[in-house]
């Protein structure tokens, strides 16, 4: 019973989810847009997902990579 309880709030976070989706945004947009997120979202979370096909994995620091402004090789992004 806690399992399908659990499973069902899982349903309802994920339908009151808002999210956007951005296939390879360069460093300036994605910049922009983690600024206009953040200050959307008040004191609410603010995830990024990246399914990686041929994205280098996130750094040990935490960066993120996107495409720089040519969209020719990806760079690391921090805070």
């Amino acid at each position: 019973m806690a399992k399908n309880k659990r499973a069902n709030e899982n349903c309802i976070i994920c339908i009151s989810a808002i999210y956007k989706a951005e296939i390879d945004p360069t460093i300036d947009y994605f910049k922009r847009l983690c600024i206009s997120l953040r200050k959307n979202a008040t004191k609410e979370w603010v995830l990024f997902h990246f399914n990686g096909h041929g994205v280098p994995k996130p750094t040990e620091a935490g960066e993120i990579w996107v495409f720089n402004k040519n969209i020719t090789q990806y760079i690391p992004v921090s805070k």
